[in-house]
């Protein structure tokens, strides 16, 4: 029968080192009360002025957004009062009213009509 002999083995390397560059031991970093409570406001100071501006931000778009609406509505109302204007102005009622009273044009004389027969003529002129 073969019997090992047990070793006692040394696993201290394996245990962390916190004892400093010259044996001192390394001081946690721990921040006072004063300190943290002042980060703490300082934070939500941050978050509460970042919230402002986006606010002040949304509301200037939502001005410019309504001014863009009104300007575009105007647009439209001119739109239809101008196609009006058209509409009006391009009556024949008034074109005729013009054509007689400014312009003196008259509907031609019957002897003044001259019918032309376009049944002989071809496609090339003759």
């Amino acid at each position: 029968m073969v019997a090992a002999k047990k070793e006692r083995v040394n696993y201290q390397y394996l245990q962390p080192n916190y004892q400093g560059e010259k044996g001192r031991q390394v001081k946690k970093l721990t921040l006072s009360p004063i300190l943290s409570t002042g980060l703490l406001i300082l934070a939500l100071v941050a978050m509460g002025m970042t919230i402002i501006y986006r606010s002040s931000v949304i509301n200037s778009y939502n001005l410019e957004l309504q001014s863009k609406k009104t300007f575009y509505n105007n647009l439209l109302d001119e739109k239809y009062h101008l196609q009006l204007e058209v509409a009006r102005l391009s009556s024949i009622a008034r074109i005729d009213k013009i054509a007689t009273e400014q312009l003196d044009l008259h509907p031609p004389k019957p002897e003044q009509i001259v019918i032309i027969n376009t049944s002989n003529w071809s496609d090339n002129g003759n």
